[in-house]
């Protein structure tokens, strides 16, 4: 994030709004299926725009998106192969 970026993220209050739904204290959540996920994260971003200038949107989409990938990298650093146990023959 470059510091034009980071400068507006600490001023201004949709960010800190952002900062307190997509905060790590909220990952456990269960879901019943794919779509019950997918329309939480739909409801999330909405939350998360009402009431935001189009002139902040976008460095607020660019927040979730990042938050995202920091998701994917998590996932892929939990998940391992169960047969990978370092044995012989495994």
């Amino acid at each position: 994030m470059n510091k034009a970026a980071a400068g507006i993220k600490e001023t201004n209050p949709h960010f800190k709004k952002a900062h307190a739904v997509m905060s790590e204290q909220n990952d456990d959540r269960d879901f019943a299926g794919h779509d019950d996920a997918k329309m939480a994260i739909r409801a999330a971003v909405r939350y998360l725009l009402k009431g935001v200038p189009v002139s902040d949107r976008a460095n607020i989409v660019s927040e979730i998106i990042e938050t995202v990938h920091q998701v994917v990298h998590e996932v892929t650093a939990d998940s391992s192969d169960p047969f990978e146990d370092e044995l012989p023959g495994g």
